[in-house]
């Protein structure tokens, strides 16, 4: 009929096109101002440990020399491949590795000997950039000498006398192949502190932690995979003056106790 609007049908898809439109008008700015850097700064850094700490020195006149054996532990390292660097610098060994689904290493390279000195173990992204870093020490440090027994003297009692040490973990509970953070405290300052566990495999660790000007010092102890599982205590004992030591307490639990990644993973 002439005058007459034509009612034009409405498309269903176009419906959907606008609606989806107005939808991320919506939620983009939202999502935007909720974000910020400090969220991708709170993801779980990696951390590693190796085993042992320490190996003999390299020996000219032995002949052949027997490559170290050092079983790298590293946990928080994604799923891509990565590099195991030892010594990094002219003299380097590469060893390529590559983390399970959980993005956890356990891993054993085999360096040649060095001369004594403090090396560096590397772990290394695609991009051949560290990640986490573990000391190697060569030789090993002799083992620390009880002192004998000396009569104590009477106890003087003094407001200046120093604090008694502390030792802490973090975390308290976990399972095997957990990398406990041990934090010491009111230690003496610049000192040798040798630490151990009550049980377990390799109780004692080879080489003994320095502490700084403070008294105080942060390392990483390692719970090895397969350990026995119950309470165990992790002892601090400085190298030079036994009787002022510090302890805490560890729990290891079977892997399945808890959800995985709720407690120990960092």
């Amino acid at each position: 009929m002439p005058g007459r609007r034509h009612l034009r049908e409405r498309d269903p898809a176009d419906e959907l096109r606008r609606g989806r439109r107005r939808l991320l008008g919506w939620l983009l700015p939202a999502l935007l101002a909720s974000w910020s850097p400090g969220q991708a700064a709170a993801a779980s850094a990696p951390v590693m440990a190796v085993v042992p700490t320490c190996g003999p020195a390299a020996n000219a006149q032995a002949g052949t020399a027997v490559p170290y054996s050092i079983e790298v532990i590293a946990r928080n390292l994604g799923i891509f491949a990565v590099s195991i660097v030892f010594d990094p610098g002219p003299a380097q060994r590469v060893f390529l590795a590559q983390p399970d689904q959980n993005g956890s290493l356990d891993q054993v390279i085999h360096p040649a000997p060095v001369s004594p000195g403090t090396y560096t173990i590397q772990v290394r992204d695609l991009d051949f950039v560290p990640m986490a870093s573990a000391l190697f020490v060569v030789p090993c440090p002799p083992p620390a000498s009880p002192s004998p027994a000396r009569p104590s003297p009477s106890p003087v009692v003094s407001p200046l006398s120093r604090a008694a040490p502390t030792l802490t973990l973090s975390p308290l509970v976990g399972p095997p192949g957990t990398i406990v953070t041990a934090r010491g405290a009111d230690f003496p300052a610049s000192t040798q502190v040798q630490l151990a566990w009550s049980q377990g495999i390799s109780g004692t660790s080879a080489a003994p932690i320095a502490t700084d000007a403070s008294g105080s010092f942060t390392t990483m102890v390692l719970v090895f995979p397969h350990d026995v599982l119950g309470a165990r205590v992790l002892t601090a004992v400085p190298v030079a003056a036994p009787a002022g030591s510090a302890s805490a307490s560890f729990l290891v639990v079977a892997g399945d106790v808890q959800p995985r990644d709720f407690s120990w993973r960092r």
